[in-house]
């Protein structure tokens, strides 16, 4: 690299989530620092500073900061900053600190960076972090990494704590003036439309027991993402808490195993483990005022038995609060019962003339954990998908319709996007199952190819976590470029929008890698024929085509498209669309 060339710098502002002011560093201070150690490049671009949230829960503090070190250009020069300069921490918040940074940089696909710089306002304590000593620091040793020590506080100096030129050791580095900023305002309230959006939804015909029961559900839940959502979080404890007129009380959850419920408890309690309890323990509420939290509002759950086990326990005043309400009436005589949201699910005993799946003989999926039924859905059944598409009115149109993308003209359309947008995690999973079911193994895929349309972009992405991708792995190609396709031919102006917008950059690349091409619906396997030919192209690896539902024709053959291929669709239903020469529209 020459002296010319400008090395990329990535400023990461860390945040608690109840920061009201915090500490910032000058990019002109860093400059300065830079300057004054040999080793490190000297001609800086800073890009625009990203703020990120570190919480109890550490997890999307990883995933965040996993997403930017995964897609750092490829720039053997390139610097990454990560400020954590609040002042009201411990060893212990240092510890998930840099837990969360050595987690980020072991990952497969991270693009390492030359030099980290920790800007922390503490550094006595954070050295004494045990992630710091016997990961982190090992870490950047093993993976020659410079790492460096700064403060916002002037009378403490910066310290070089790995380097790879022994030289820089004994250099003396100035020290930095920080400024204070004040984060953007957060809403403090989070809508019914926002939470319906954070609640993952699985649909399809379970079976679960309870007290040795079966019961059949036709949804189940996961509400890890309310757990990790302070706003979520706080609103709920504002609500419980004026209802109680007292801050202080007892979470009792009651619901479906592993499906994040009981991670919601303790962000409720706030950690407080004694203020969460289990069923066995209903002795320990006495004198107390408890809230017995749920996923969904369940009769199969028992909960007069525990709401009846409680006062017979001496506790207080009991509440039932549900995520959400379910379209099977559970009556709780005169207890209080709250709801966040309403959602389309029945619950049936087993052998119910009601539940439409066991009048229709579909067979029930068995699990005693949410995890059990997240690895069992796969290819939806006739009864589930048009169950799915009659939940809202938003999922389908009736009537005459002619595309403006296409030369399609459709009498009946399903409306992909709201439908991805509402249940993303249940499409992703379901893909993911298929593909193993198959033989082709999540970590197999490098890139998705999609064309460049916000249906297949929703898709795309939701694939992409269910197999533990970041957006960065989804190359999109412009629906206008595709036309340009003619079997095996590639327009130049498509080579070089792959090559300008993803081929240089290593962690966005297309060539040589294991990919599958996705769109929304297979109609006439134009889009999946001409994005097959891109991937074709750059010598890329096509293990499948997946498509959300297949609408051709039966005597279609899929075999001249995939021959060396695999074949997803979620649905198949033979209606395809006429040619707008085909459509009785164009002979009126």
């Amino acid at each position: 690299m020459t002296e010319k060339q400008e090395s990329p710098v990535f400023l990461l502002r860390t945040q608690r989530t109840n920061t009201v002011e915090y500490s910032a560093i000058s990019t002109e201070s860093y400059k300065t620092l830079f300057d004054a150690i040999p080793d490190l490049p000297k001609r800086l671009h800073f890009r625009e500073p990203l703020k990120i949230t570190l919480s109890k829960d550490i997890v999307p503090f990883v995933n965040a900061l996993t997403d930017v070190v995964s897609g750092l250009p490829e720039n053997p020069r390139r610097c990454l900053i990560v400020e954590f300069l609040d002042r009201n921490v411990d060893v212990d918040i240092y510890d998930d600190f840099t837990n969360a940074i050595a987690l980020a940089l072991n990952i497969e696909r991270a693009s390492l960076p030359f030099c980290i710089v920790l800007a922390v306002s503490h550094p006595a304590v954070f050295k004494e972090s045990v992630f710091f000593q016997r990961r982190l620091r090992p870490l950047c040793q093993k993976k020659m990494i410079t790492l460096l020590l700064v403060c916002d506080n002037p009378t403490n100096k910066p310290e070089l704590l790995v380097t790879c030129d022994p030289a820089s050791v004994s250099t003396a580095l100035p020290s930095l003036e920080a400024i204070r900023l004040t984060p953007e305002p957060t809403p403090n309230r989070i809508s019914t439309d926002e939470i319906r959006m954070l609640v993952q939804v699985l649909n399809g015909h379970f079976e679960l027991s309870v007290a040795e029961k079966p019961s059949h559900f036709t949804g189940i839940i996961d509400v890890r993402a309310l757990a990790s959502n302070h706003i979520f979080i706080e609103q709920l404890r504002e609500e419980i808490t004026e209802h109680f007129s007292d801050p202080s009380f007892q979470v009792l959850p009651v619901g479906m195993p592993l499906g994040g419920l009981r991670e919601l408890g303790i962000a409720l309690v706030d950690g407080n483990a004694k203020s969460l309890i289990a069923r066995s323990e209903l002795a320990h509420t006495r004198g107390r005022k408890v809230v017995v939290l749920c996923d969904l509002l369940a009769p199969c759950y028992l909960l007069q038995d525990i709401v009846t086990g409680l006062h017979q326990a001496g506790a207080v005043e009991v509440i039932v609060y549900a995520v959400a309400r379910t379209l099977t009436e559970c009556e709780l005589g005169d207890t209080k019962i709250f709801n966040c949201i309403d959602l389309p699910i029945s619950i049936h005993e087993q052998n119910d003339p009601t539940c439409i799946y066991c009048t229709q003989s579909v067979e029930t999926i068995k699990g005693e954990c949410y995890d059990d039924f997240a690895h069992s859905i796969g290819k939806y059944d006739p009864v589930c998908f048009w169950q799915l598409i009659s939940q809202d009115e938003r999922f389908y149109q009736v009537g005459h319709w002619a595309s403006d993308r296409t030369p399609n003209h459709y009498h009946f359309r399903v409306l992909t996007k709201p439908i991805f947008e509402v249940y993303s995690k249940d499409i992703g999973l379901r893909v993911r199952n298929c593909l193993l079911k198959q033989g082709v193994l999540p970590n197999w895929v490098r890139r998705i190819v999609i064309p460049d349309e916000p249906e297949a972009r929703l898709l795309g992405n939701a694939i992409a976590v269910a197999l533990g991708l970041s957006s960065t792995d989804v190359i999109s190609i412009p629906r206008g470029l595709l036309l340009t396709v003619a079997g095996a031919s590639i327009d130049k102006s498509l080579i070089e929008y792959v090559t300008l917008n993803y081929n240089q950059d290593e962690s966005k690349n297309l060539q040589f890698r294991n990919v599958l091409i996705v769109d929304q619906a297979a109609h006439h396997f134009k889009t999946l024929s001409a994005l097959r030919s891109v991937c074709e192209h750059f010598n890329a690896t096509i293990l499948s085509f997946i498509a959300f539902l297949d609408r051709t024709d039966l005597e279609m053959s899929i075999g001249e498209f995939a021959h060396d291929s695999h074949y997803v669709s979620l649905y198949s239903w033979s209606s395809p669309p006429r040619r707008s020469y085909e459509c009785p529209c164009r002979k009126l």
